[in-house]
């Protein structure tokens, strides 16, 4: 890959990971409520699932196994969970969501979760799909140049997320801020899920 064609795809997968989306609200909410170490959970979680999803949509399997019913069927099995998390996220008390009340959520289940959030958005494989090809040069090696490119969009990834988890972790002395926090993290992830559905 040309190094000018390298940093024009660093530009774009800035943007694209920089832009708001489940695994961004679901880290901000881990944050926000428990800290940034409980957020590493979701930035691990989440970037694991980039690297597989960036392998299978470059390998040209993603419009293959989310043709049709498949694609229909990941698409709303993934909106529905977002919605649940989203009303449970929104109608949990305060003490509930910081773990006060004894039932704090473990490292693993938070990581599980994001990782659950990611590879159940179909989307993720289509949009890797259509954009890693973009930036594919004839005159270097096609394998080397995906795998500099899922390496690069799993930087950005987490570099936004922990941008993001580290201006929420900000909050997580605050009920008020917790409040609102978890208030709009719910109504955003239902948002998501009912985007997913009537896309």
């Amino acid at each position: 890959m040309p190094f000018d064609t390298w940093i024009l795809f660093c530009v774009s997968a800035f943007f694209s990971a920089a832009s708001p989306g489940p695994s961004v609200v679901h880290a901000m909410k881990l944050a926000g409520n428990n800290g940034f170490r409980r957020a590493t959970a979701s930035i691990i979680g989440n970037t694991f699932s980039i690297i597989i999803i960036c392998a299978v949509a470059s390998a040209g399997l993603a419009m293959l196994a989310l043709d049709g019913p498949s694609f229909f069927l990941v698409k709303l099995l993934g909106a529905l969970y977002l919605i649940y998390s989203g009303v449970k996220t929104f109608l949990a008390a305060d003490e509930e969501l910081i773990g006060k009340d004894g039932r704090k959520k473990t490292y693993m289940a938070c990581m599980l979760e994001a990782i659950l959030i990611s590879v159940t958005n179909p989307k993720i494989f289509v949009f890797i799909a259509s954009f890693f090809p973009q930036f594919l040069s004839k005159k270097y090696d096609a394998a080397t140049q995906l795998v500099v490119m899922t390496l690069t969009f799993s930087f950005f990834t987490s570099a936004t997320l922990i941008a993001y988890s580290l201006f929420a972790a900000l909050m997580y002395k605050k009920k008020l801020a917790r409040v609102f926090l978890n208030k709009g993290s719910g109504i955003a992830l239902i948002l998501f899920g009912g985007f997913m559905l009537v896309q």
